[in-house]
């Protein structure tokens, strides 16, 4: 093999592996990208947040509220809409929809079942924020 040839391959391998480097940088920040369990961390903190913030939020308005269940978070790719349905005392269901999950405050809308929902406003609504909940029962979503 010439000197020419060698130089080549030389060179293209490490043409291969500089354009490798730069792939492995994020370009619109040149920061390392994150680490898939951090961002999953961050997510299931923030999912946790608004699951108690929910909860406040149950307890101010309805009357006689004893336990939540959280069932599992959805997610909608097409719309970027966030899901998650409760169940309150066993038998009554709420559904509620976030643009995203930065806070309580992303909350976009609520429904239930007029024939099967059951719980009763108060003739007040209490500060949600002065709320605690320490005495009901709650099962987060994992």
């Amino acid at each position: 093999m010439t000197l020419k040839k060698k130089l080549t391959i030389l060179l293209g391998i490490t043409a291969v592996l500089a354009i490798g480097g730069i792939a492995m940088i994020n370009p619109f920040t040149g920061e390392d990208e994150p680490e898939y369990g951090v961002e999953m961390t961050n997510e299931r903190q923030q999912k946790k947040e608004i699951e108690i913030a929910l909860s406040k939020k149950i307890y101010s308005e309805y009357k006689d509220v004893e336990k939540i269940e959280f069932n599992q978070w959805r997610h909608s790719k097409e719309t970027g809409m966030w899901g998650i349905t409760v169940n309150i005392n066993n038998s009554n269901a709420m559904s509620f929809n976030f643009s995203d999950l930065k806070s309580i405050n992303s909350l976009r809308g609520s429904s239930y079942n007029p024939k099967t929902f059951k719980l009763v406003k108060r003739d007040k609504k209490l500060n949600s924020n002065q709320v605690t909940i320490d005495k009901l029962k709650i099962k987060y979503s994992e």
